[in-house]
């Protein structure tokens, strides 16, 4: 966290009226910071970043169709299509971007909490193409991971902790039959966005 200075004017105050004024100074600090954190969670999808990418697009949509009167009717023309364009772009590109990041946190989340190992690949999605295979591709691995889990964690618990191991093997892979194909959703929502 980072604070801005506190500067003091009016220097000739009571003692009480002074502490008061840092404190309120210093608790709205800590208030803006931590709606500058919280907006920017990828966890929420990070509505600061889409907020800033739906700004970048509405001032396009503004500012070309503008730049373009000033040089006659084609350049006007041309503006309010590439101002189109940038706000499009915004919209569409701010929403899939905090729906990965959102579906992304999520998986980890849910990954985490239930015991389960991150299996996403480390390949980048390159476009629509790339991001829909992985996507499928990810549903599968998520929902075969889970069905294999009923037979697999039962034997792993078996021979770590005998009776006691074989009885939280099964409850780790029934967790598994239930929270893989969420994953998988996840994961491919993070794919494909």
């Amino acid at each position: 966290m980072q604070f801005n200075e506190l500067i003091i004017l009016e220097s000739f105050i009571s003692q009480e009226m002074l502490i008061k004024n840092i404190a309120n100074h210093y608790k709205y600090q800590v208030k803006s910071q931590v709606f500058r954190i919280l907006g920017s969670s990828n966890l929420l999808g990070n509505p600061a970043g889409l907020l800033d990418k739906v700004g970048h697009g509405v001032f396009q949509m503004a500012r070309d169709p503008l730049v373009g009167m000033t040089q006659g009717p084609t350049s006007f023309v041309k503006g309010v299509g590439t101002g189109m364009q940038g706000l499009v772009k915004g919209v569409i590109g701010g929403s899939f971007n905090s729906i990965g990041n959102f579906s992304g946190s999520m998986y980890s989340v849910i990954k985490t909490s239930t015991g389960q190992a991150d299996t996403r690949s480390t390949q980048k999605v390159t476009g629509i193409v790339s991001g829909v295979s992985q996507g499928v591709k990810g549903i599968g691995s998520e929902v075969a991971s889970g069905v294999s889990g009923i037979f697999t964690k039962p034997a792993e618990g078996f021979k770590r902790g005998g009776f006691g191991g074989l009885i939280k093997g099964f409850g780790k892979g029934v967790v598994g039959v239930v929270a893989t194909p969420v994953t998988g959703v996840l994961r491919a929502g993070e794919s494909i966005s």
